[in-house]
């Protein structure tokens, strides 16, 4: 295995991965050039590591920043977070769409008057595409959970949204068992504890068919979301509900109608927390994220694996004496990567990769 730091002369932030063809890695996220013009950011990279290119999309001289990628049916990429582009300063859901070489094939940006950020996408089975995240468009202006669909070219078909009086978001889409869309959102209504996980279930056209919220006493912070085998679901997070105050790092096993079948928590005297999930292909499953606990110092990557039923497999640290947070797992060939930032010393900021043996 190794760990190591993309460099370039730029500012560089990772979160999100996937592979492809068990042959390369595509890092999304964000750079900032020493213009200080903030972009989309894709990279390629073969799977020792090695950067084959690099490329940013978005609109000149306004911040655009990039949370989601997905390899879709046509064998293309999406990209989707936000940008602002209106001179209000308010900010709009964007996705960006490429093929395996990077090349732009369009990009769009949409939403309401008010701020709107796109957190994930997905494809579903009639080519339409499914963007979740929030907006600062409803429920006097609280940001709500809000999802948005376009047809196959990215352009607007329908919007919708669910929020309280407090403050609401979404975090993930996945297709479930039946190819409809499920997003993992939080919510701040205190129904549970001070912030609880959201599941909403929507059919093809965006209207909700089911919604459940959990949590425990305290704060539960979405993080990843993937589907499970058997129809279920797997997802991570935060948590301050058990004997850490400043987090946990959290997982839980859903069935398929959104019932929690069992959770663990993991980690320190610090703040512990997971922003990833991935099932690998013998079915363990996969946390990352970052610790204050464990490492060499300040934040560091945590690394969790554990069986089906929970049971503790791996826990790994990687990182520096600067800081690291882990954003994205993927598996290719006998692997597993891990992906995030590296903040180094100086407030420079590296995109940072870690290869470990598949367990």
């Amino acid at each position: 295995g190794f760990e190591k730091q993309i460099i370039d002369s730029a500012d560089d932030y990772c979160n999100a991965m996937i592979s492809v063809n068990n042959k390369f890695l595509y890092l999304a996220g964000y750079t900032i050039g020493n213009s200080g013009d903030k972009n989309f950011m894709l990279m390629k990279m073969d799977l020792d590591g090695n950067l084959i290119w690099k490329k940013e999309y978005g609109i000149a001289l306004l911040p655009d920043e990039c949370f989601s990628i997905k390899l879709i049916n046509d064998n293309q990429l999406l990209l989707a977070g936000m940008s602002t582009v209106k001179l209000s300063g308010d900010e709009n859901m964007m996705l960006v769409k490429t093929d395996l070489d990077g090349n732009l094939i369009w990009q769009k940006g949409f939403g309401t008057p008010a701020n709107d950020v796109a957190a994930d996408v997905v494809e579903l089975p009639n080519k339409n595409l499914f963007i979740a995240g929030n907006s600062r468009d409803f429920d006097s202006g609280t940001r709500s959970v809000y999802w948005v669909i376009t047809d196959a070219d990215g352009n607007f078909l329908y919007q919708n949204h669910i929020g309280t009086s407090l403050e609401d978001g979404g975090t993930k889409v996945i297709l479930d068992k039946n190819n409809l869309p499920v997003m993992l959102a939080w919510t701040d209504s205190g129904l549970i504890g001070a912030r609880d996980f959201w599941m909403i279930a929507c059919n093809d056209t965006g209207a909700i068919r089911w919604q459940k919220q959990w949590g425990h006493a305290y704060y539960e912070q979405a993080g990843g979301f993937y589907l499970m085998p058997d129809g279920g679901y797997f997802l991570t997070g935060h948590s301050s509900s058990f004997t850490d105050p400043q987090h946990d790092m959290y997982e839980a096993r859903m069935n398929d109608t959104g019932k929690v079948v069992w959770y663990q928590h993991y980690g320190g005297s610090m703040h512990d927390g997971a922003e990833a999930a991935y099932v690998s292909s013998n079915n363990h499953l996969l946390m990352l994220g970052r610790t204050m606990s464990f490492g060499n110092g300040g934040n560091d990557f945590y690394f969790i694996n554990t069986d089906g039923n929970g049971n503790l497999i791996q826990s790994k640290t990687f990182g520096t004496a600067d800081e690291e947070e882990g954003r994205a797992i993927t598996e290719a060939g006998d692997y597993y990567f891990l992906a995030g930032v590296a903040y180094q010393t100086g407030n420079n900021h590296k995109v940072y990769l870690v290869r470990l043996n598949a367990e």
